[in-house]
């Protein structure tokens, strides 16, 4: 049976925290982002080694100091394989083979350092995905996972608002602006609108508006 993403994932997020890697999962678009530091690792995880993996792999150098492919490695070592980790070795990208019976990772060879091959990564700029990082982008969705479930700001926006009005129910939204601002929209009166309508239309998760006279108050949903 073919293995899932995640299950290939989970040995190689193991494997880089215990190297001392603060890692992050299903980030923007990436599988797995790891950090020491300003020093940002890519490893993109599949089932087997494909030319659109590798694809995705040489874009990925780019937008981090390493990068690396993560493929489960059950039946041996053909001549296909060695000609595809050859090729992914000359761009400078590393090769992680997953053992899933010993959930193992060996690490066949090492993504290269941009110091060491400018020619290769000399547009690399990671302030930007830095600065996407997240706690939650940790622990709430697995890497290898369906792409859009991933952590994101309107995820972190219904959140904030869910554990606002469980603390203090009945809440206006009107209060709940004056106390935690406007988010990310340009004003007050545009997020007065916006969130009333997203409530109403049950678009915020775990949260539900009641019309008290000229009033929106807003309550946690009962279970």
């Amino acid at each position: 049976m073919k293995p899932r993403e995640t299950e290939v994932a989970a040995p190689v997020v193991a494997w880089l925290e215990g190297l001392g890697w603060d890692v992050y999962q299903e980030v923007s678009g990436y599988d797995i982002v790891a950090r020491v530091g300003p020093i940002v690792w890519i490893v993109e995880v599949k089932t087997s080694l494909s030319t659109k993996l590798c694809a995705q792999a040489f874009n990925r150098c780019r937008h981090a100091h390493y990068v690396s492919v993560a493929i489960p490695v059950t039946n041996g070592i053909d001549d296909g394989h060695r000609w595809a980790t050859d090729r992914l070795e000359d761009r400078g990208i590393g090769v992680l083979h997953v053992d899933l019976v010993s959930m193992a990772v060996d690490l066949v060879s090492m993504a290269v350092k941009q110091a060491s091959r400018p020619s290769l990564h000399r547009r690399v700029d990671v302030s930007r995905l830095l600065s996407s990082l997240r706690p939650e982008h940790k622990t709430y969705l697995a890497a290898g996972s369906p792409c859009g479930g991933g952590w994101t700001p309107w995820k972190a926006m219904c959140l904030k608002i869910l554990q606002r009005v469980a603390g203090a129910p009945g809440i206006t939204l009107k209060e709940l602006l004056a106390t935690d601002g406007r988010y990310h929209y340009t004003s007050e009166q545009s997020a007065r609108s916006a969130l009333s309508h997203w409530i109403r239309v049950g678009r915020i998760p775990g949260v539900e508006c009641r019309r008290d006279g000229r009033s929106l108050r807003l309550y946690p949903v009962e279970k």
